[in-house]
């Protein structure tokens, strides 16, 4: 399968999003409650917004640093689905919460490809609906 820059830097994206989860069970050893929070406060968020060359994402407050969090979580649940149609059916309604909106673009020294977020949209959203995108490829691809 040949996987275009757009998708591929979106796929890398969710990777680094979900690494960003602090863990849900203690380390094995016993010692500390386990990883910190990567995205644990709004410079986090910015960080992760300029690693990744999100674009658009203007002034962060609370409210997106929570419904990134939320996002994560949500994208959690797809890869932690039991089957491709589950799957499928998180990712058909994480993408369309999003309001995703396609539309060929260039910019950045990239050529044509593909955005499927919003004019104007959210960093959440905009992470639903590119990175969304990219899973929703892979599963067709099986």
């Amino acid at each position: 399968m040949l996987i275009p820059h757009d998708t591929r830097i979106a796929l890398d994206t969710v990777v680094d999003l979900m690494n960003t989860a602090p863990e849900s069970e203690p380390p094995p050893d016993g010692t500390g409650d386990g990883p910190e929070d990567g995205l644990d406060d709004i410079p986090a968020l910015y960080a992760f917004a300029e690693r990744h060359h999100i674009s658009g994402v203007g002034t962060l407050g609370a409210k997106d640093l929570a419904a990134v969090r939320d996002v994560r979580d949500r994208f959690a649940e797809v890869f932690a689905a039991p089957d491709p149609r589950t799957a499928a059916d998180l990712v058909n309604r994480l993408v369309a919460a999003a309001g995703t909106t396609p539309q060929l673009t260039d910019h950045d020294g990239y050529d044509w490809h593909v955005h499927y977020f919003a004019p104007d949209a959210s960093i959440a959203d905009h992470l639903a609906a590119d990175c969304g995108m990219a899973l929703a490829f892979i599963i067709v691809a099986g």
